[in-house]
């Protein structure tokens, strides 16, 4: 136990860093995203904001792993389930953002897809 606790401990500093990008970054995503309250809430935006949570996502689950490795004086089993449980709900995330992308996908087309990326980037940048 002791040399689990040891190793975790020296990654110390890591998960700061980890943690407090995530947290900025998040941060900054909901400053962006007030900032564009009226082309989110457009019908034809949709995609802006799946894209929104798909990015929350991608920060809030490095957040929550480097809090969790921040308890102190935690054992391998206290580590290790709650990271099993937040991995099991991050795929069943990831799936169901999949499905949600690829029914998208069927209604634009192979063909238009590009041009539909193309316009949805060209909405943010304005």
């Amino acid at each position: 136990m002791d040399t689990f606790a040891e190793t975790v401990a020296q990654w110390h500093d890591f998960y700061i860093m980890i943690g407090t990008a995530s947290a900025t970054l998040i941060g900054l995503l909901f400053v962006g995203l007030t900032l564009n309250i009226d082309l989110i809430r457009r019908a034809e935006s949709i995609d802006v904001l799946h894209l929104a949570a798909l990015t929350f996502n991608s920060f809030f689950y490095p957040l929550i792993f480097a809090v969790i490795f921040l308890i102190p004086d935690i054992s391998p089993v206290g580590l290790g389930i709650p990271l099993l449980a937040i991995g099991g709900l991050g795929l069943l995330n990831m799936l169901f953002q999949f499905r949600r992308t690829r029914s998208r996908h069927r209604r634009w087309g192979r063909s238009n897809y590009i041009a539909q990326i193309c316009s949805l980037l060209h909405s943010i940048i304005e």
